[in-house]
């Protein structure tokens, strides 16, 4: 148990969370904020996860997440997110090596809606990745600053969150392309 008393909460304050309301669809500026490999429930596959933060318009500072196939039992899904990380390499101008490589790099987006299902209400996806929207929006790549690096289901990873202080990464002339 802990005290909280220091923290004067007062349960009749106004809270001002965000909205989980889904954006509309549609085109949108976003900066990726976090980029992790991850495990499936299942043990079997990994994926991509992606936080992005939009960029301008009247949803500016709104959040918007994407899981990306690596691995699975289903081809089609693996071909799919190979697609997403080609597109995904290609408009941050990164090499695709390492999931820290994305880290406050920006890039246009398809957003769309998915219709409520069961118990889940109606959220957003990203569809797909359109291009460039110039350099990044902040500082990115820190070598060593971000985080342990490790493999998870046969690819290299590195755990990273955004933090104010990271240069760009430098990418070396044999790096230019995606390494599918």
């Amino acid at each position: 148990m802990g005290d909280l008393a220091f923290l004067n909460i007062n349960p009749e304050d106004e809270v001002k969370g965000g909205s989980f309301e889904p954006i509309p669809q549609g085109e949108y500026h976003l900066l990726i904020e976090d980029a992790e490999v991850k495990r499936t429930k299942s043990g079997t596959g990994s994926y991509l996860s992606l936080r992005f933060q939009v960029l301008d318009g009247d949803f500016a500072g709104r959040i918007l997440f994407d899981n990306v196939t690596i691995m699975h039992d289903n081809q089609q899904a693996v071909d799919i997110g190979k697609e997403k990380l080609i597109l995904l390499a290609r408009f941050t101008r990164t090499s695709g090596k390492d999931s820290a490589e994305f880290l406050n790099k920006t890039i246009k987006a398809k957003v769309k809606i998915k219709p409520a299902n069961g118990q889940y209400e109606a959220s957003n996806a990203i569809s797909y990745y359109t291009g460039s929207v110039g350099s990044s929006a902040g500082p990115a790549n820190k070598p060593g600053a971000l985080g342990s690096t490790r493999e998870v289901a046969g690819v290299k990873a590195t755990v990273v969150h955004r933090t104010p202080d990271q240069p760009a990464p430098v990418m070396n002339d044999d790096d230019s392309e995606p390494p599918f």
